[in-house]
Parts: C-alpha cells; sequence; structure tokens
C-alpha cells in the first residue's frame, strides 16, 4: 500500500503540474477526489489495509487531498503559474439594472385594494 501512495503522489504531482486550465483541474480533482475517485476508493477500503499501516495511509491520502484542493485553488484564483487570471470584463454595451422609484401612497394603495374588494 505504501508504495501504491508513493506512486500515486508521483502520478498527482505530474498531472497538476501539467495542467494549464481549469477545467483540466477540475477533471484532476474529480479523477482523485471525486466520490469515486482514486483517493476517495484508498479511503473507503482503508480497514482492509494492516493495522499498523492504516495511520500511515490515512495521514498520506489527507495529505494528497490537501494538495490538490490547494493547488486546484491557486489555479481557480489565476495564481498557477505567474499567470494573471482570465476574467470576463462586464458588457458595456448591455442596459444597466433598473430600479424602483419610490412607492405607491398609503391612501392609493388602500383606494386600490378596495376598488380590487368591491370589484370581486
Amino acid at each position: 500500500m505504501k508504495e501504491r501512495l508513493r506512486q500515486l503522489e508521483k502520478e498527482i504531482n505530474e498531472n497538476l503540474e501539467g495542467a494549464i486550465t481549469v477545467e483540466e483541474l477540475e477533471k484532476l480533482r474529480i479523477k482523485y477526489v471525486g466520490r469515486k475517485g482514486e483517493l476517495t476508493v484508498i479511503l473507503k477500503n482503508i480497514r482492509d489495509v494492516a493495522e499498523d499501516e492504516r495511520p500511515y495511509v490515512g495521514q498520506k491520502v489527507n495529505e494528497l487531498k490537501r494538495v490538490i484542493e490547494k493547488r486546484i485553488e491557486r489555479g481557480t484564483s489565476g495564481e498557477s503559474k505567474g499567470r494573471p487570471s482570465r476574467r470576463e470584463a462586464p458588457d458595456v454595451t448591455l442596459p444597466g439594472a433598473r430600479y424602483e422609484l419610490g412607492r405607491q401612497h398609503p391612501i392609493s394603495q388602500t383606494i386600490q385594494e378596495i376598488c380590487g374588494i368591491l370589484q370581486g
């Protein structure tokens, strides 16, 4: 199991270094940390691991999860590999938000309610 974790750690680091876009990072997150991800499967089957190896396996899997999530967080915030974040600029040609100006006078509201009651 220890050898499998070392191999998995190496694979994760290589894949994270190769990932450029946010979509690639998300695919890696799903592959390793998702519901049927490799690290999740290892944690679900930890009961099959020898009792003396369980603490090491659990600790290593949690460490790898943290590495993946931290790298994905950096990648989505645009800090990865010194690239500026690609935020979409707002479309200045769209009309602005409309705001309601003022309210109806309380007497006018009451008159409309009375008319509505008498008509209906």
